[in-house]
């Protein structure tokens, strides 16, 4: 369980005004091995935010369950393919003043008005990955395919009687892929890091080295496979 308290400070038209979010995290996590040859995960949370202006609440419920297949085990090649579906429930509300003009009169009034959003996102994803053993290397190409969409609604209530009307809209469904592979050298425990992730939008290269210490190493030996 986290919590947060973000304080911000605004100097609209020259006055100070304080602005601040307070809220916490719950995230649950179990997995769970049904084979030696597979395993899944699910992945339950949910956060609360509220803002001390404008009776702000931001609400937001995060999900997903995953799983992971070892579809083929050779002295030098073992494969292994996983997938998820995950999705978002979105809450938010907010609430704000318009002043309305008074018909035939020279008066206004002041409507408080009250904006709810809901949005809902899902993804899906899939993926394969191989480790190749070329002693002293382990050579390890992957690539994982993902499909992301939702929607999203709006809805304006007024506390008089004015009709701010209310909206919604879907999140175009888009696929990103990620390509890419690990080498280590066994022997210095060193290794090498790719990764091209290419979407609709921008392509993105990645090159990393870092040291495997022989303490993780040797957990990862000792776990059951």
């Amino acid at each position: 369980m986290n919590g947060l308290w973000l304080s911000l400070e605004s100097n609209p038209g020259g006055s100070s005004e304080d602005f601040t979010l307070l809220g916490g995290t719950v995230f649950s996590s179990r997995q769970h091995s049904f084979s030696e040859s597979l395993a899944g995960s699910l992945n339950l949370g949910g956060s609360l935010l509220m803002g001390s202006d404008y009776d702000m609440i931001l609400i937001n419920f995060p999900m997903s369950a995953s799983g992971v297949l070892r579809a083929l085990e050779r002295p030098e090649l073992s494969l292994f393919a996983f997938g998820g579906l995950s999705g978002a429930l979105g809450l938010s509300m907010m609430s704000f003043d318009i002043v309305q003009p008074v018909p035939y009169t020279a008066q206004t009034v002041t409507d408080t008005v009250t904006v709810r959003t809901t949005m809902v996102t899902a993804s899906a994803s899939a993926g394969l990955q191989a480790n190749l053993e070329f002693s002293p290397f382990v050579i390890s190409p992957f690539a994982v395919l993902t499909w992301t969409g939702g929607t999203a609604e709006t809805e304006m209530e007024s506390s008089m009687s004015y009709d701010y009307g209310s909206g919604s809209a879907d999140i175009p469904l888009s696929q990103s892929a990620v390509y890419g592979f690990d080498v280590l050298y066994e022997p210095a425990n060193l290794s090498l890091s790719s990764m091209l992730r290419a979407d609709r939008d921008y392509t993105l290269i990645t090159v990393s080295v870092r040291f495997v210490s022989k303490r993780y190493m040797n957990g990862i030996e000792q776990s059951p496979r």
